[in-house]
């Protein structure tokens, strides 16, 4: 019976025999020269056969890994052996699909099949027990041949801590000062003006210390969340009361300027029992993805509508992601508007949404849909 090889969109699917995996890990296993050299690495380190597939790797590894004994990782590619939630997508597993094609630590491991010593940096989000985590890497992959084994040396060194402080630095310069250097404006504009204005000055102080506070409470949310310490309040709300909120929050902010910021509610209106400021928070910050990336005279809609078993609100607008962006949306660290971006927004949406609010984050772009991202949640 002729044998069907696994459908790939981007490196071999075959496998090594596991009676070949395990002579190959005996062997190297064997050399105290192989254990010196990998336990030598202050990160994660392993060896990959021809085939993509660990043969031997060191103790922070197997702490990476979370395994008890290496033949645990024996077999496994880097992905499968990380938990990555792209790693069974296809069936050839991990570096065989879509999402593969965009992976740092695919590129790099496949130019070392190629002969090419390479290092790349990738965002890997991993699934343990229904829990999801990002992590960034930068991934070192070198040929070599060790007691007649051709065999690939990756190191991984976990920069997720360093492109977190990145993050945080760029919103802090952006959004935290400009909205700081918004209020010290307006207090000057206060001490200086005709006291019949006053109030509306005064107005427009509360409302833009009210943005910097936000700010700032958004960030320690986000890394509470990321600790999975961040604690909800759950109240009973409306759609529309949502909506509306959102719709406030951004109709008169500098990103809507030339733009147009539509509100569609609910009709008739529906209940849900949620942390009302976490959803405000979240919808907004596809508003605010969205007003960012259309031109000026674009439009960007949120909406509000009874689902099954549930609400749905949707933010969308005419543009298109390309493909290969797509894949990469709800990656840690990964921005549509890179380098400007924050690479934050519609990660923290996925997070808050999915693990704290008990509901789910999708969405969809092409040229007849343009983009709609979508938040459901169940209902009251």
């Amino acid at each position: 019976m002729e044998h069907r090889q696994a459908l790939t969109y981007f490196d071999s699917p075959v496998r090594t025999p596991e009676a070949v995996i395990h002579r190959a890990a005996g062997d190297l296993t064997r050399l105290p020269l192989v254990a010196a050299m990998l336990e030598a690495f202050p990160t994660a380190a392993l060896l990959l056969d021809a085939n993509r597939q660990i043969v031997a790797l060191n103790g922070r590894a197997l702490a990476a890994f979370e395994v008890m004994s290496p033949s645990d990782a024996h077999g496994l590619r880097l992905g499968e052996a990380l938990a990555c939630v792209c790693s069974d997508k296809m069936e050839g597993g991990c570096g065989t699909s879509r999402n593969c094609a965009e992976c740092g630590a695919a590129h790099a491991i496949r130019a070392a099949r190629g002969g090419t010593q390479s290092v790349r940096e990738c965002r890997i989000t991993t699934a343990i027990e229904g829990k999801e985590r990002s992590f960034e890497f930068r991934i070192f992959a070198t040929p070599m041949q060790v007691a007649g084994h051709d065999v690939l040396l990756v190191a991984l060194e976990d920069i997720s801590d360093q492109k977190r402080r990145e993050a945080l630095e760029r919103i802090f310069f952006h959004d935290v000062l400009g909205a700081a250097n918004a209020v010290h404006g307006l207090a000057r504009l206060v001490s200086a003006t005709d006291p019949a204005q006053a109030k509306d000055a005064a107005q427009s102080l509360v409302h833009a210390t009210g943005q910097l506070l936000e700010e700032i409470q958004a960030q320690r949310d986000l890394l509470l969340a990321e600790r999975g310490e961040l604690t909800t309040h759950a109240d009973t709300v409306t759609m529309n009361d949502i909506a509306r909120a959102v719709h406030q929050q951004y109709r008169l902010s500098p990103l809507a300027e030339g733009r147009e910021l539509v509100c569609r509610p609910a009709s008739p209106d529906g209940r849900l029992r949620t942390d009302r400021t976490q959803l405000i928070r979240s919808l907004g910050n596809l508003v605010r993805n969205g007003l960012e990336a259309v031109r000026e005279g674009e439009s960007v809609t949120i909406s509000a509508q009874a689902a099954s078993d549930g609400v749905l609100f949707q933010v969308s607008n005419p543009g298109t992601i390309p493909e290969h962006l797509q894949l990469q949306v709800f990656q840690r660290s990964f921005s549509t508007k890179a380098p400007r971006g924050r690479g934050i927004g519609t990660y923290s949406v996925k997070l808050i949404v999915e693990q704290y609010l008990k509901g789910r984050v999708s969405f969809l772009s092409s040229a007849d849909t343009g983009t709609v991202f979508s938040i459901w949640l169940p209902e009251a």
